[in-house]
């Protein structure tokens, strides 16, 4: 995944999807970040199930978007869709220590997501129609499965990175509006004419931890239906 186009994704909000409140500052979000790390999905597995609340507040804000986009863009009302997303959460707050592979944690709500809207529209006579797109797992589905995958896996690739690294391409990519050269210099105290090279050098960094997370994914996809 090219690390450029990787971070763009993550500024075009996807229809349907759950609201997110965008910071108001990079180095807020970095500052948050670096407090309660949880950059890999078994980390934030393992402190959720050791009893720490501030991570499956961080689980549920990772993931209701996926979660939340999956019902709306099978056309289910918001009212229904908001039901799924509790009926998930809690179901997963309940199960969690079942599951296997740690890594997989979005897979397996998406399984669960995806089981919870085949229960509602058997059910409901008037979504009775979509119960063959969501057993056969259509292509307006996957579609929007996958994007959200995208955009998540780049999230918790920026994550990895060093505090500077995280606050330079959060300024640079995600921040509307994108502050300016200067400004981005004074936060990090460096020099303008450095901040080129140093978005080159973050770029790469961010390449490499797609690079890697993708291989994991890889070497994962045999249990995705844990």
């Amino acid at each position: 995944m090219d690390a450029t186009l990787a971070v763009d994704t993550l500024s075009v909000g996807v229809g349907g999807a759950a609201p997110t409140t965008r910071p108001q500052t990079a180095g807020a979000r970095a500052a948050r970040s670096t407090k309660h790390n949880y950059s890999d999905d078994a980390s934030l597995v393992e402190a959720c199930l050791s009893g720490d609340e501030g991570a499956w507040e961080k689980l549920v804000t990772r993931y209701a978007p996926l979660v939340y986009s999956i019902p709306r863009r099978l056309n289910m009302s918001t009212t229904d869709a908001d039901d799924v997303l509790q009926t998930v959460f809690t179901i997963a707050f309940r199960r969690l220590h079942s599951l296997k592979n740690r890594q997989c944690l979005a897979a397996w709500l998406i399984t669960i997501t995806r089981r919870e809207c085949l229960h509602h529209c058997k059910h409901t006579p008037e979504s009775a129609d979509l119960v063959d797109e969501i057993t056969d797992g259509g292509t307006h589905l996957s579609d929007i499965i996958e994007e959200q995958q995208r955009r998540l896996m780049v999230h918790q690739a920026l994550s990895r990175l060093d505090a500077n690294s995280q606050v330079l391409l959060s300024a640079l990519f995600l921040e509307v509006p994108t502050p300016s050269y200067e400004e981005i210099a004074q936060r990090l105290g460096m020099a303008v004419g450095s901040i080129g090279p140093a978005r080159a050098r973050c770029l790469k960094k961010l390449e490499a931890v797609l690079l890697e997370m993708d291989r994991d994914a890889v070497e994962n996809m045999s249990v995705v239906n844990d």
